[in-house]
C-alpha cells in the first residue's frame, strides 16, 4: 500500500478532529505530504470520518492524479497542494471547521497575538479573504493569507493550519481554536484583550522554534 505511515496517521488524526471538536459532521480535511514519493495522502470527500480506514485514504499526485484509495479525494484538494507546491517548510495540512476560529471568519477578522501560544502559528492569524470552497481562488487566498505563518483563517468558512508534521499542523490548529474562544469571550464581555508586543511575539516564536 502505497504512503502506509502518512495513510494510517490521516486516519488518526482525522478521527481525532471529530473527537475533539474541530470539525462537525464531514466537515475539514486532511492531508499529508511525501515530498521524496512527490505524493499526498488526503481524506477522501463527504465520508464519515468514524468509519474511515487507511484504505479509503486518497493517494494523490500535486496534478490531481489519483494512484490509490476508495471514492474522491476532498473538494479541497487545491487547498492543499497549493502549499505543498509554494511552502517547503509544509508537508501536513489541517483543515477545520471549528466552532470560534469559524465564527471569527464568519466576522472577516483576523485573531491578534492575545496569548503566547499564538507562537505555534508564528504570528497573528490573518483571515484570507471569501471565496467559493474548493476553487483555486480560494487556495491562492489562503496561501496569501498564510505568509510566513502556519495558520490562516477562512472568511465566512474555517481554518487551515500547515506544519513540518501532522502532529504540529493539528496542535496549531488546536490551539488557535482555544485562543479563538479567548478572544471572542473576552469581546462578547464587552473587554478589549491586550495584545502582545511585536517583540515579544518574535521571542515567543524563536522559543517554539526552537522547541519543535
Amino acid at each position: 500500500m502505497l504512503l502506509e505511515l502518512e495513510r494510517n496517521a490521516v486516519v488518526r488524526y482525522a478521527k481525532k478532529m471529530l473527537t475533539t471538536g474541530l470539525v462537525v459532521g464531514t466537515g475539514g480535511n486532511i492531508s499529508i505530504f511525501n515530498r521524496k514519493e512527490n505524493l499526498l495522502a488526503i481524506t477522501p470527500g463527504s465520508r464519515n470520518y468514524e468509519e474511515l480506514t487507511p484504505e479509503d485514504i486518497m493517494v494523490m499526485s500535486l496534478d490531481g492524479k489519483v494512484h490509490e484509495g476508495k471514492g474522491k479525494p476532498s473538494s479541497e484538494l487545491q487547498l492543499h497542494t497549493v502549499f505543498y507546491k509554494n511552502r517547503p517548510d509544509i508537508h501536513a495540512v489541517v483543515h477545520t471547521h471549528s466552532f470560534y476560529a469559524s465564527s471569527l471568519a464568519c466576522m472577516n477578522r483576523e485573531l491578534p497575538a492575545i496569548h503566547y501560544l499564538i507562537a505555534s502559528a508564528e504570528g497573528n492569524v490573518r483571515c484570507a479573504p471569501y471565496a467559493t470552497f474548493g476553487t483555486s481562488e480560494l487556495a491562492k487566498n489562503a496561501l496569501e493569507g498564510m505568509e510566513n505563518r502556519k495558520s490562516v483563517l477562512l472568511a465566512n468558512h474555517g481554518l487551515v493550519s500547515g506544519a513540518r508534521t501532522i502532529e504540529q499542523a493539528f496542535s496549531i490548529a488546536s490551539n488557535i481554536e482555544f485562543i479563538a474562544g479567548l478572544y471572542l469571550t473576552a469581546l462578547a464581555a464587552g473587554q478589549t484583550p491586550t495584545i502582545l508586543s511585536p517583540e515579544e511575539v518574535k521571542n515567543l516564536n524563536s522559543q517554539f522554534t526552537a522547541y519543535h
